[in-house]
């Protein structure tokens, strides 16, 4: 997943507002303290926002590429990557959650929560087995 770019603006009180941009990103919208704090909030505002978005089954939108003042990218935290990768990668074949369970020899539930960008840590053992069951190399490659 790429990263995504935002707009930092000194207010006159000497606080930062930031904008995300791209289309269906405009309600990612946050603010600071100072600079630092406004890349804190940044980073916490396009988590939440991407991981609402994946959540309720909504279009992620696409990052652009923005230059200028003030822009810096910010990525979505691995969590959330992995999560989306994992069911966009496991939804193109038309495989359920359910046969992915049993491909991989473990729990519905336990295979629910690798997509569950709150829940999720797989280990490289499962990745390797979610690859097995998936017959590509989706994360693992060398």
């Amino acid at each position: 997943m790429n990263e995504y770019p935002a707009r930092f603006v000194k207010e006159e009180d000497g606080k930062f507002s930031v904008f995300f941009l791209g289309k269906g990103m405009e309600g990612c919208i946050t603010y600071g303290n100072d600079r630092d704090d406004a890349r804190k909030n940044a980073q916490e505002a396009l988590d939440a926002y991407i991981g609402y978005l994946y959540s309720e089954r909504k279009r992620i939108p696409a990052p652009v590429s923005v230059s200028g003042d003030g822009i810096e990218y910010f990525a979505p935290d691995y969590r959330i990557q992995f999560a989306i990768t994992l069911r966009k990668n496991r939804e193109k074949r038309h495989i359920t959650q359910s046969d992915m369970a049993f491909r991989m020899g473990i729990l519905p539930a336990q295979y629910q929560r690798l997509e569950n960008p709150k829940k999720t840590n797989p280990t490289l053992e499962t990745i390797h087995r979610i690859e097995e069951a998936l017959g590509d190399s989706v994360f693992l490659r060398f």
